[in-house]
C-alpha cells in the first residue's frame, strides 16, 4: 500500500468519510506519520539489517564526503585507502585537543553532521560507510517504496494511525474504539518483532481485519 492508500483507509475507518476535505487528509497523514515513527523507534533494533545502507565515497581536501541520505547512525566506517576502521567522535571532543583541526597524518576518527562525514585528521581517502538513514516523514502521494518497512508490515500502520486518530481527534466518545485499536496495534508490533527476530520469516497482516 502506498502512503495515500494508508492515509485514506485510516480516514475511512476513523470518520467514515467518502470525500474528506484537505484538512482531514492532512490530519490523517499526521496520524499515519505518528504511527510510522513510533513503530520505527520501537522496532529499530530489529530493522538494522533491513534499513542499513552501504556507500563508497571519497573525501575532499577538507576530509569531507557527502552520503546520499542524512544519517541516523553509523554502523561502520572503513578507510579503505589505509585498510582501517575509524572511530566516531563528537567534533567538540576533537576540538579539545586539535582546536584548529590542523593535525596531520592518516585519519583515525570521524564525525557526522546530516549527510556529511568528516574524517580527522583531514585528508583525501576512500571510505566505505555502512549506516542507518534518518527516517523522514511520509508525504502525500508517496510511493510504497518510501515506507522504510518490509511491505508485509505496511497494513499494520493503519492500526497505529487509528490509535492516534482516536486519541487526538475523536474525543472521549471513541474510548471503546481506542481500546480495540490499541490492542490491535500492540499485537501487531509484537508480531513484527517476533517475525523480524526469526530467521528469514515474515508475517502478513490480514487485510480483511481492516476491511
Amino acid at each position: 500500500m502506498n502512503v495515500n492508500q494508508l492515509r485514506d483507509r485510516i480516514l475511512t475507518l476513523a470518520h467514515d468519510e467518502a470525500s474528506p476535505d484537505t484538512t482531514m487528509k492532512q490530519n490523517a497523514l499526521e496520524w499515519l506519520n505518528q504511527a510510522y515513527h513510533e513503530l520505527i523507534d520501537e522496532v529499530l533494533p530489529y530493522l538494522t539489517r533491513y534499513l542499513q545502507q552501504e556507500e563508497t565515497v571519497t573525501t575532499d581536501s577538507n576530509g569531507q564526503a557527502s552520503l546520499s541520505q542524512d544519517v541516523y547512525r553509523i554502523v561502520q566506517l572503513v578507510d579503505t585507502s589505509n585498510s582501517k576502521s575509524l572511530i566516531e567522535k563528537r567534533k567538540s571532543d576533537i576540538l579539545t585537543f586539535d582546536a584548529d583541526l590542523s593535525q596531520t597524518g592518516q585519519p583515525l576518527r570521524y564525525w557526522v553532521a546530516g549527510d556529511t562525514v568528516t574524517v580527522h585528521p583531514k585528508m583525501v581517502v576512500n571510505l566505505t560507510v555502512v549506516y542507518l538513514p534518518l527516517v523522514s516523514d511520509l508525504v502525500e502521494d508517496g510511493a510504497e517504496s518510501t515506507i522504510l518497512l518490509p511491505k508485509s508490515f505496511h497494513h499494520g500502520l493503519i492500526w497505529g494511525g487509528l490509535v492516534w486518530a482516536s486519541t487526538y481527534e475523536r474525543g472521549f466518545s471513541a474510548q471503546g474504539d481506542l481500546v480495540l485499536f490499541q490492542r490491535k496495534w500492540e499485537e501487531f508490533k509484537q508480531q513484527m518483532k517476533l517475525s523480524l527476530n526469526s530467521a528469514g520469516e515474515s508475517i502478513s497482516v490480514k487485510a480483511y481485519e481492516l476491511a
